[in-house]
């Protein structure tokens, strides 16, 4: 399988990523080791920034309705102790109308659920965005993207290969230096 961007993982960012290089016309293969949905619940608290993104990708609205508007933040720190309550040390609040921004409010909704949205605008470009569940990324061979999916083993080429440190790292420092090829391997941290 040839691409131009290869994404180890389909997360809120790799499907961001992937949805805006599709929309441009890039072809990108995303590799998400889940093959369905994740039981545990993580709460996404989307920041004002992540939801100027997410607008100028086209599914803000479908993300608004999905989530819950959070206006405003209070963080009260305190110090643990044995056989009393917890002193209170300081009480800090964030208001998001004060924020330098047209997004005045946070916005908490379910991972899965902003997964989902961004990988259905990614079927909006079917040419270019093309998913493949439940494919775990195993590292480098030849050049290509070693992926493994269900049972049997697929190689991605790509001109651009995309991933968190810590999956694609590991792999990426003993395949470069046997590399005789020229490759762009963009890591980010989580």
């Amino acid at each position: 399988m040839k691409t131009d961007v290869f994404i180890a993982g389909g997360g809120v960012g790799g499907l961001a990523l992937a949805v805006k290089l599709a929309s441009r016309g890039v072809h990108v293969t995303v590799a998400e080791q889940l093959a369905k949905k994740s039981s545990a619940y993580k709460g996404e608290l989307l920041q004002p920034k992540t939801l100027a993104i997410l607008d100028r990708l086209g599914v803000l609205p479908e993300t608004e309705a999905s989530g819950h508007v959070i206006d405003q933040l209070r963080f009260l720190e305190i110090n643990r102790q044995t056989d009393a309550r917890p002193e209170e040390l300081k009480l800090t609040e964030l208001n998001y109308s004060r924020v330098a921004s047209s997004y005045d409010h946070a916005l908490m909704v379910p991972h899965e659920t902003t997964k989902e949205i961004l990988q259905e605008k990614g079927t909006a470009y079917q040419k270019y965005f093309h998913y493949l569940s439940g494919a775990r990324f195993l590292g480098f061979e030849n050049g290509r993207a070693k992926v493994r999916q269900q049972k049997s083993i697929k190689y991605v080429e790509a001109h651009v290969y995309v991933g968190q440190k810590g999956a694609v790292r590991r792999h990426v420092m003993p395949w470069m230096f046997g590399s005789s090829g020229r490759i762009t391997i963009i890591i980010f941290s989580r």
